[in-house]
């Protein structure tokens, strides 16, 4: 698991990034906003913007 520290709108927080290998897919949460997602690997670069509703996308 990565953790990160990143800041948004006056926002710091942490966000957790896992990359489970077994299920194909990455879990992202930030639990200070109480939010959290599962992202297919095998997903292009732009299905990940339209999965995720215009969320910028998160390099690791």
């Amino acid at each position: 698991m990565k953790v990160k520290n990143i800041q948004y709108n006056d926002i710091k927080s942490h966000v957790y990034i896992y990359d489970n290998k077994v299920g194909q897919c990455y879990m992202i949460a930030l639990p200070d906003l109480n939010w959290s997602l599962e992202i297919d690997m095998s997903l292009n670069e732009d299905e990940l913007k339209e999965e995720n509703c215009g969320y910028t996308y998160l390099r690791y």
